[in-house]
């Protein structure tokens, strides 16, 4: 915790409400001097928190500006933070939402000393439906740096502003003020929270060796903390990291143990999410009876195109044509690479060598798009086999090479040596 004066903090969050209702209703710093008295530089410390005000002038700029202020602290909306935060890592975003709606509808907290609280429950608002925060500029971004006076809260605004710059794709941004939440993380909910929000957003860049570091201290904390809940989240993403690294076994072997505390805890989203993953992993690794058996296990219980689709291709590698289509007509869905498949599957039974060909390119095309990289491989090894059927055998080494260079970029993206991998 860092030492802070209660009076300056107060000063300063009485300031920000000040300058941010002047701002919403247009009216000019100039409106204060002639309606109050004093310079236009007393009122810009006041707003910056910089000097003290007398309770006779505050009232009446609370009067000019419809503010009833309260000075009381509120518990409950710490708490209901508390609570936020917890939604906040197991990605339970309509609880999460719901707990927001608390904080936010009580208008009582927005003109109180709770302000920076009121302030965070916004900033996350947005950040939960999707949208970036508005860009804040540096004199209010010291402003409210400063009027967080527990490092909870400043954790907190940190983490929010490093999702936002996720959201709009600024990486390394988001990395350096993840990093500062992290800094400011005292309890362990939010050092968890930042190291696997680290995690995800170096999953997104490729840098696979770091996620993998920030999912082992995210377990290393849940374990401290004896929340088995945490581990699935974690298990979850180092199978998402090993799959993208191109190692389906391992992949395979978190995604398994996922599903285990997944069905033991009876959490049903990752459960699911980890399944399907587990059965597109068996894909890759040309396990085809395991897919069969992945597959129907986990289609008894719910309906899901991708496992049609690993069912069907499954079934049809096995020569069991019959059940091939079966699972071939359970596919029904809008997501383009699952009609890309579906075409496939359809010219699999027409037995047509160059619609596979042209289909598996269009595939291979959009996974590369959207650097899906073992669908890239998967591709380029179905595109050889074909080659190989056709007697092209250039056109089958050039695909050889293309995978072995994926496997090459991928080791360069590391930047460290096998061993780093298999951590």
């Amino acid at each position: 915790m860092r030492l802070y004066d209660e009076k300056i903090i107060q000063q300063r969050i009485i300031g920000y409400i000040i300058r941010q209702e002047r701002k919403k209703y247009k009216i000019k710093m100039t409106d204060f001097v002639e309606e109050f008295g004093k310079t236009r530089q007393y009122y810009s410390k006041i707003e910056h928190g910089e000097t003290s005000i007398s309770f006779s002038t505050l009232q009446s700029i609370f009067k000019y500006l419809g503010i009833s202020f309260e000075y009381s602290y509120y518990d409950e909306v710490n708490n209901l933070l508390d609570d936020f935060m917890e939604h906040l890592f197991f990605s339970e975003y309509e609880s999460a939402k719901k707990t927001i709606s608390k904080i936010l509808s009580n208008k009582n907290w927005k003109y109180s000393y709770s302000y920076p609280m009121v302030f965070l429950a916004e900033l996350y608002q947005n950040l939960i439906e999707g949208k970036s925060i508005s860009p804040i500029n540096k004199s209010d971004f010291q402003l409210l740096e400063s009027f967080f006076y527990e490092d909870k809260y400043l954790a907190l605004f940190y983490l929010g502003i490093g999702y936002s710059s996720f959201l709009k794709a600024e990486y390394n941004l988001s990395i350096e003020t993840l990093k500062k939440a992290l800094h400011y993380a005292e309890i362990s909910s939010l050092q968890c929270l930042s190291y696997l929000w680290l995690a995800i957003v170096n999953i997104k860049i490729h840098q696979y060796v770091y996620a993998l570091e920030y999912t082992q201290k995210t377990s290393h904390i849940a374990k401290q903390e004896n929340n088995p809940r945490k581990d699935i989240i974690v298990e979850y993403l180092t199978g998402v990291i090993f799959s993208s690294l191109l190692y389906p076994k391992h992949a395979i072997k978190y995604f398994k143990s996922c599903i285990e505390i997944s069905k033991r805890l009876q959490v049903t989203l990752w459960y699911e999410n980890a399944y399907i993953r587990l059965i597109w992993n068996t894909l890759y690794n040309n396990d085809y009876d395991l897919v069969i058996q992945y597959g129907i296990d986990i289609e008894k219980q719910i309906h899901d195109s991708n496992v049609s689709f690993c069912l069907s291709y499954a079934y049809f590698k096995l020569g069991h044509q019959e059940n091939a289509y079966k699972y071939l007509m359970k596919m029904d869905s809008k997501d383009k690479l699952l009609i890309l498949f579906k075409e496939l599957l359809y010219s699999f039974f027409n037995h047509t060598i160059d619609k596979q060909i042209s289909l598996f390119k269009e595939i291979c095309d959009f996974a590369v798009k959207h650097e899906l990289y073992p669908m890239i491989v998967f591709a380029r090894k179905s595109l050889k086999e074909l080659a190989l059927q056709k007697k092209d055998y250039k056109e089958a080494s050039y695909y050889v090479e293309d995978i072995i260079n994926l496997r090459k970029q991928l080791g360069a993206i590391q930047k460290a040596d096998k061993e780093a991998i298999y951590l």
